[in-house]
């Protein structure tokens, strides 16, 4: 594992130990915690590659305020960003598949190497309906109900069940 790598890791850990010893109750969804993220973010915009040590202080200081609440002016808040994230598991789980499923059978392997980047990127827009309507199905039906069925069970009960079964 390289160090930009190990930073990204130990960079999204920061915000439960912020949110656990934040004795000032600091209000990270401020205008002025927004402002951050929109200059990191345009300055994020100058770098080639994410494997700068510079660039990925950038990504940590956005990742971070995000999660500890912040809504960028209130962008974050929006009911189409709010379904994209709900969907956005399904969407990581089922999106290489589709993909693979489009060149392999439609194009054929040999065609979709040679293809030119406005050509896939051209696929890959047609493509993204599917792609959500699929995250979505799947989330509804799979996803959500043990979602749901998790908010259900008794963990303390497990936990006494299996101290009992190993003593």
């Amino acid at each position: 594992m390289n160090i930009p790598h190990l930073l990204s890791f130990l960079g999204g850990i920061i915000p439960p130990f912020i949110i656990k010893y934040n004795t000032k109750k600091v209000n990270f969804n401020s205008s002025f915690f927004s402002l951050i993220i929109l200059v990191c973010l345009g300055l994020i915009l100058l770098f080639d590659t994410s494997n700068n040590y510079i660039c990925k202080f950038l990504i940590i200081i956005v990742f971070n305020l995000i999660a500890l609440g912040n809504n960028i002016f209130g962008i974050l808040k929006n009911t189409t960003l709010k379904f994209l994230g709900d969907i956005s598991y399904s969407t990581y789980l089922i999106h290489g598949i589709i993909i693979f499923i489009v060149m392999f059978f439609y194009y054929g392997l040999e065609e979709a190497e040679k293809m030119s980047p406005i050509k896939f990127c051209s696929i890959i827009f047609f493509i993204t309906p599917i792609v959500v309507l699929i995250s979505f199905l799947s989330y509804k039906i799979i996803e959500k109900p043990f979602i749901d069925y998790s908010k259900r069970i008794n963990y303390d009960q497990i936990k006494n069940y299996i101290i009992k079964i190993r003593y």
